[in-house]
């Protein structure tokens, strides 16, 4: 009997193969540019349509998906409190989860959206929307902008333009990853509370897809601050 199921394993064609591999959520897909590629990226963008630059800053200090900011209303920056009410619209479908949320600005990107002086226009209009009449995309209007509209903006400045192969979304992750190397500057304990709160997670697991930085933060804790036995 022992020699029968040995015979068996040995042509059983898929006896010694391995788990199969899953795939790591947070591969290089979206792996974001090194700070010196990011300052050549910015410092493009900004020369040749500055309004993308606003656009970008949303996504990069928000945690917002690029389809959500498109669905941004004037009237949903709340200036006093520095915020972006993310609301839920059926008709716009503009959130994953359906769930509403609020997300923090900054102070310099406050100061950018001053700059275009968005109480003279209908706080119905979305913020950034694409309107040839008015000069361009990513400024107010009306309409809501496609989501693909920005990203065929960076396929054009970036990919071709620049020959860097990164995604816009990888602005997200960057993102995040600061917000944790905020966090240890700062030295607030779980670190991933603040990315979590401003992309609206509901729990870690969800945050851990697009933030990697805690590792490495965990990492260099244990290398360099472990207790001699």
């Amino acid at each position: 009997m022992r020699e029968l199921t040995e015979l068996v394993l040995e042509r059983n064609m898929v006896h010694d193969v391995g788990k199969k591999h899953v795939a790591d959520k947070t591969s290089s897909k979206h792996k974001p540019p090194t700070v010196e590629i990011v300052r050549i990226i910015m410092q493009k963008i900004r020369e040749v349509n500055f309004p993308y630059y606003r656009f970008l800053g949303v996504l990069f200090t928000s945690g917002i998906r690029p389809k959500e900011i498109c669905a941004l209303r004037i009237k949903e920056i709340d200036w006093v409190n520095q915020e972006f009410a993310v609301k839920y619209d059926q008709r716009r479908e503009n959130l994953k989860s359906k769930k509403e949320r609020s997300a923090a600005i900054p102070d310099w990107l406050i100061l950018l959206l001053k700059e275009m002086n968005l109480g003279a226009y209908d706080p119905e209009w979305y913020i950034f929307s694409c309107t040839g009449k008015r000069g361009g995309a990513f400024l107010p209007d009306e309409r809501m902008m496609h989501p693909n509209t920005s990203c065929d903006y960076w396929k054009k400045i970036v990919k071709d333009g620049l020959g860097y192969d990164y995604t816009q979304y990888s602005l997200k992750k960057l993102g995040g990853n600061e917000m944790i190397k905020m966090q240890y500057r700062e030295r607030i304990a779980n670190l991933l509370d603040v990315p979590r709160e401003q992309m609206g997670h509901s729990n870690n697991r969800t945050t851990e897809i697009y933030v990697d930085e805690r590792k490495k933060v965990i990492r260099e804790f244990i290398k360099r601050k472990f207790p001699v036995l």
